[in-house]
């Protein structure tokens, strides 16, 4: 569906037996991966079908790839894993490297893409790993900013046991790329982290061989800090802009500093953005 709620498509898959999704995430490259179960041959479409990789299955996990970006929702790829007995894929996400990881169950000897696992109990975990089709245009990304706004902590760590030494941090890794907003609950107090208090933010290339852009736009006038660190905290450059509006645009030749990981800190009015960039 649309931001109004109109249908855009819609998609089927089946087999002869009972179908059921557990999980769907889609990524910040507007790619939709599914995972669930499934028995028999599952059918995507004419062209795309998956059969368990096992004789008289009982459930067996399956995942999936769906294009976003495209005008009809078209399936990509799937694939079924599992033993002939009770298999399930419970979650699937993205790194935004261009892999997917799928998590469930399994009982018995289970095949996954060849590989063989034996269950020692009832139910065993398996985590799968695979790569996902990438399409264009395709942006590595695997890190979402959140920031938590000063009024937004309504609580006393002497009641909860909270204590943030930070106004900011970033969430790297799986499943993080297309979240916009958390809310935290503890002890029925609330907690709000937000998303980020400018307009638009781009750095690039990230990784980067040396020179790093970095772009963004500011919708109300305010002081705006950036400070880019290295991974024990050594400041390598700073900007201060004053009572600031508008779009900024700025090139760091990182050239002659060590390869590795690198922090960038905006810090506006609002809060404070942190972003990790990679020197290689």
């Amino acid at each position: 569906m649309n931001n109004q709620g109109d249908w855009k498509w819609a998609k089927r898959a089946r087999s002869s037996g009972t179908d059921k999704p557990f999980q769907m995430s889609v990524d910040a490259n507007k790619q939709v991966f599914l995972g669930g179960t499934t028995k028999d041959t599952l059918v995507f479409n004419s062209s795309l079908s998956v059969t368990s990789p096992n004789v008289n299955d009982t459930t067996s996990a399956w995942v999936a790839q769906l294009d976003g970006t495209s005008n009809n929702g078209d399936w990509v790829w799937a694939k079924m894993g599992g033993s002939n007995m009770d298999n399930r894929t419970n979650d699937i996400c993205a790194d935004g490297f261009g892999n997917v990881y799928a998590v469930g169950f399994f009982e018995g000897l289970a095949n996954f893409d060849g590989v063989m696992l034996n269950s020692l109990g009832k139910k065993d975990i398996f985590v799968w790993k695979m790569s996902m089709t990438t399409m264009l245009p395709f942006t590595y990304n695997n890190t979402y900013d959140t920031i938590i706004v000063s009024d937004s902590l309504v609580s006393s760590p002497l009641d909860t046991g909270l204590l943030l030494l930070s106004s900011s941090f970033a969430i790297d890794g799986c499943d993080t790329t297309f979240i916009d907003s958390v809310i935290h609950l503890t002890n029925n107090i609330t907690h709000s982290i937000i998303s980020q208090p400018i307009g638009t933010l781009d750095i690039y290339p990230n990784p980067t061989n040396g020179i790093l852009n970095i772009e963004f736009s500011i919708l109300n006038h305010q002081d705006i800090r950036l400070n880019l660190m290295n991974t024990i905290g050594e400041v390598i450059f700073t900007e201060d802009l004053k009572q600031f509006v508008g779009k900024h645009t700025k090139q760091i030749n990182l050239v002659d500093n060590a390869k590795g990981i690198y922090f960038l800190e905006i810090e506006t009015t609002d809060g404070i953005i942190n972003k990790k960039l990679i020197l290689q």
